[in-house]
């Protein structure tokens, strides 16, 4: 278990024992099935951004709260799905240069006009966390 999976699960499972709450009650008050409870806790797979939502609903946290210890995994996070956005549309270019039906090319071009509005939606994402980042590093510190 690696990467955004594990502190996310760490962070669910803290909530819910300050809360006191079961797994069970912690499903019902997030409207959850008590297995993806049990899958998100145990970082066996990644869970939707939809569920997240749904925790920190439930907990009565901003979403932010939620997902701050994974700030740090974050920049690893945009980097990786920017490679792979740039890989897709690298084959999508390769599949426009190739002689194709119309109504295939229409949607090969659907399909990279969504792939550039991911990988700019990335790049945001990026670069506010480079912000948030930087305004970290310049709070004062008790020795200074």
């Amino acid at each position: 278990m690696r990467g955004v999976r594990p502190e996310l699960a760490r962070r669910v499972k803290a909530l819910r024992r300050q809360h006191d709450w079961s797994q069970e009650r912690l499903a019902k008050e997030a409207k959850l099935h008590r297995n993806t409870i049990s899958n998100v806790e145990s970082g066996r797979e990644d869970c939707l951004l939809s569920t997240v939502y749904d925790l920190a609903e439930a907990f009565k946290v901003d979403v932010r709260d939620l997902l701050m210890p994974l700030r740090r995994d974050a920049s690893a996070w945009v980097t990786r799905v920017e490679f792979e956005i740039r890989r897709a549309l690298t084959e999508v270019e390769e599949l426009q240069r190739l002689t194709l039906p119309l109504e295939a090319r229409k949607r090969i071009e659907r399909v990279g006009t969504r792939l550039r509005k991911g990988l700019e939606g990335v790049q945001q994402i990026g670069l506010r966390l480079g912000r948030a980042d930087e305004k970290e590093e310049e709070k004062p510190t008790e020795d200074g």
